[in-house]
């Protein structure tokens, strides 16, 4: 799987309509399966909208796994029990873009770092490299034409990070 995965960086992905809640649900649940991973850190989906995207859901997969490796690893460090939620909604009225949101209740990234968490080897982690962030940035911003942002951090309350994607519709052809 890590193979296939990588085989898909570097070149153009072939881009098709994907379910999001799918592709959010496939990733809780390979995490929420696998209590060696997650360390008795809970990993659930909250509310899934149901609305494709134009895209590619091997590398979608990816960022989403990465978001809640990162998050499973700031609660690890923690007080008390971890969780990790994911959520999938549209962010405002006009349902043209569907975000969806990995929150945690870890240690959180003080606010003097919170624009470095897409540099290439910054790392929040002891022996962490820095590429999952900026990688996943790239697969969103360059591949989806979505935003991958930190929306918030507070030290030992929790981080939120957001993936905002642009909703395919059948009057752009697209789906």
């Amino acid at each position: 799987q890590i193979a296939h995965r990588y085989a898909h960086i570097g070149r153009k992905p072939r881009m098709e309509p994907v379910e999001v809640a799918e592709v959010v649900w496939d990733t809780v649940t390979y995490f929420s399966g696998r209590q060696g991973l997650v360390g008795g850190i809970t990993v659930e989906a909250g509310n899934l909208v149901d609305v494709r995207v134009e895209g590619n859901a091997v590398l979608l997969g990816w960022v989403l796994e990465n978001l809640i490796k990162n998050a499973v690893a700031a609660c690890s460090s923690g007080e008390g029990p971890g969780r990790v939620e994911v959520v999938c909604d549209y962010p405002d009225e006009s349902r043209t873009l569907v975000e969806i949101q990995v929150s945690d209740n870890g240690r959180g990234i003080q606010p003097r770092e919170h624009g470095q968490v897409f540099r290439t080897g910054y790392s929040t982690r002891k022996g962490g490299w820095g590429l999952g962030l900026p990688l996943s940035k790239r697969i969103v911003e360059e591949y989806h034409n979505g935003k991958l942002k930190l929306l918030s951090s507070v030290p030992g309350k929790g981080t939120t990070f957001s993936v905002i994607l642009p909703v395919c519709t059948p009057k752009d052809g697209s789906c």
